[in-house]
């Protein structure tokens, strides 16, 4: 699909965005804590998930999450990120990021659920959209260039939402840029607050005035609450490697290829992948949960190898191979990785293969081994075709 025909279907789905809201966290049956709820347990859960989304500052979720984020725009605007080609992925975002800076990016939708103040926007959706496809970097770049607009509370409010529900879904790093993105605002409503209390004065919000100084103030509070928020998940990320035993390094690491999938124009779902094996090696209640994990794993190298092979063929010749042992061999013909690293990769797959798939549980020693080898090697293959410039032009 052309980059112009895309953007022009991205703006028709964030328009109606604005009037008729999709985004939502809701007991997802995908995880594995949410298969077993049943009768009073799932009422419990739904019942936990309002108490949460009723308190300002949201409090921070740790361990198993119950929810899941839901959009039917958010499919839709990942069905046509797959139909733009990887060199037109970064254009794509730029594109809908503008939306940040419009003093039009809110509506009272009238069926809908109101997300802030009666107020909807599609702003939480450009958010979710960007920072689970590999565009965080720039969404954070627009939202510190933002203006304090009604659009840009309904958004701080949903970070809230996502930073409570699903706090990984930023890194550490991330987490610092967001904090001082949202100070900016947090400074700007307090050093306004009384000129504009004597002043007086109203702004659009929805198409109905709303006092500027009640804006300032509500902005304040959200700016406020989101930081509350950055530093609790700050925290808990410090907790569960010191407590883990984890090497930072490799948490680094581990946001680096996630980079690298995002840049050289992987599948979202090698990303998620990731994430979900990360997620169960950190909040395992049993070995079963660590089997689990070592089978992402599993899945993520063998997906990693297969997505790579098709823009390598098309740039080095030869024959697509069929598994992953012919993959290797390809991998090594081509010199994208040496003999010992093949025979490297050879055993770590096995290793894993042996110790997750075929017996019934997996011992954390070996997940967090297969974790943190499969997180280097990663970063290896995809420097290496970084090297060979894929992705980029193709």
């Amino acid at each position: 699909m052309e980059l112009s025909d895309a953007i022009s279907k991205a703006d028709q789905i964030l328009d109606e965005e604005r009037f008729s809201p999709t985004v939502s966290y809701e007991i997802d049956p995908a995880e594995p804590g949410a298969t077993l709820l049943q009768g009073l347990d799932r009422v419990a859960a739904i019942q936990e998930l309002q108490q949460i989304l009723s308190q300002w500052p949201r409090p921070v979720r740790e361990g198993k999450r119950l929810w899941g984020f839901k959009s039917v725009n958010y499919d839709l605007l990942q069905t046509l990120l797959a139909q733009v080609s990887p060199k037109s992925r970064k254009p794509f975002f730029e594109k809908l990021l503008p939306r940040m800076r419009s003093e039009c990016s809110c509506a009272r939708p009238v069926r809908a659920r109101a997300q802030w103040n009666s107020l909807a926007s599609e702003l939480p959706l450009v958010a979710e959209f960007c920072v689970r496809n590999g565009a965080c970097q720039q969404f954070l770049g627009a939202l510190s260039s933002a203006p304090p607009t009604p659009g840009l509370a309904v958004l701080l409010q949903h970070l809230g939402d996502m930073i409570a529900l699903e706090f990984t879904v930023f890194s550490d790093g991330e987490y610092q840029q967001l904090d001082l993105c949202v100070h900016n605002f947090w400074e700007l409503a307090q050093q306004l607050r009384d000129p504009v209390r004597r002043r007086g004065g109203t702004i659009q919000a929805g198409g109905q005035p709303l006092l500027v100084s009640t804006f300032l103030e509500q902005l304040r509070t959200l700016s406020a609450g989101v930081r509350d928020e950055c530093r609790k998940a700050r925290y808990l990320y410090l907790k569960g490697s010191l407590l883990e035993g984890l090497n930072i390094e490799i948490n680094q690491d581990r946001a680096v290829v996630k980079g690298y999938l995002a840049t050289l124009g992987f599948t979202e779902n090698l990303s998620r992948s990731l994430d979900e094996a990360e997620r169960l090696y950190r909040e395992a209640d049993s070995n079963f949960d660590l089997k689990a994990s070592m089978g992402h794993l599993r899945s993520f190298l063998e997906n990693l190898q297969n997505e790579a092979l098709l823009p390598l063929q098309a740039k080095l010749g030869g024959t697509i191979p069929s598994g992953w042992g012919a993959g290797l061999c390809y991998l090594k013909q081509k010199q994208i990785i040496s003999p010992a690293e093949e025979r490297f990769a050879a055993g770590l797959y096995l290793l894993i293969s042996d110790q997750a798939v075929h017996p019934l549980v997996a011992e954390r020693e070996y997940a967090r081994l297969a974790r943190n080898v499969v997180i280097e090697y990663a970063l290896l293959f995809l420097r290496n075709l970084e090297k060979l410039g894929l992705g980029k032009a193709s």
